[in-house]
């Protein structure tokens, strides 16, 4: 059996959502992000209520298992993990994209936190995401 191959991503997006244009095939990746800021009111813990993880893969082939974790870059926890999917390689050469959901994802305090995207059960590649003081 040849060894399974692991996707490479180009790139990892956080946006407030993705829109998919089903007859051209065209993806919208809306209002793209790298840090969040609260609300003063708000503070911490901050429940962010939605965002979106965009990835195009390729370079793997076959059926994985995908899923993406949102990590506390200080202590290492897991703060959320989104459902899992299951990605669809047709060919080595194929680019595919995915995109998953994160929802009501808790963020402790403010620094750094990594938007990691594992497949087939290993860790692939990350994206960090600054959680900023709130705002005044």
């Amino acid at each position: 059996m040849p060894p399974r191959l692991i996707p490479v991503a180009r790139p990892i997006i956080l946006c407030d959502d993705v829109l998919r244009n089903p007859e051209k095939g065209n993806v919208h990746v809306m209002n793209v992000f790298n840090a969040i800021r609260p609300r003063a009111f708000a503070g911490y813990p901050h429940m962010h209520t939605r965002f979106c993880v965009f990835l195009q893969l390729t370079d793997a082939q076959g059926r994985m298992p995908a899923y993406v974790d949102v990590v506390d870059a200080d202590s290492l926890d897991v703060v959320h993990r989104t459902a899992e999917q299951l990605l669809d390689f047709p060919a080595r050469n194929f680019l595919i994209r995915a995109s998953f959901e994160i929802r009501d994802c808790r963020f402790a305090h403010p620094g750094v936190y990594w938007v990691q995207f594992h497949g087939n059960g290993e860790f692939i590649a990350d994206h960090t995401l600054r959680l900023l003081e709130p705002r005044e």
